[in-house]
C-alpha cells in the first residue's frame, strides 16, 4: 500500500524555481559596492572619530596664529 503523500513523480515540485548562475559582470559589480560601501563605512566612522581631535588641532593652531599675529603686530 503506498502512502497517497508520496509519489515516484520525476517532475519538480510545484515551488521549483530553476537557478542559472549569476553572470561574472554582476559579481563583480556587486563587489565593487559592497567595497565602496565599506570603504565609505570606514571613513565616516573615522571622520566621527577624530572629529574632537581636529577641533583640539585647530584651536592650537588658532592659538599659534593668534600669537604670531600679536608678535609682528608690534
Amino acid at each position: 500500500m503506498s502512502s497517497p503523500w508520496y509519489t515516484e513523480s520525476t517532475t519538480p515540485p510545484i515551488d521549483h524555481v530553476p537557478v542559472t548562475p549569476t553572470p561574472r559582470k554582476y559579481v563583480l559589480r556587486g563587489l565593487k559596492r559592497g567595497a565602496l560601501a565599506g570603504v565609505s563605512a570606514v571613513a565616516a566612522i573615522g571622520i566621527v572619530l577624530l572629529f574632537p581631535f581636529a577641533i583640539v588641532a585647530l584651536a592650537v593652531l588658532s592659538a599659534f596664529w593668534w600669537l604670531f599675529c600679536r608678535l609682528f603686530a608690534r
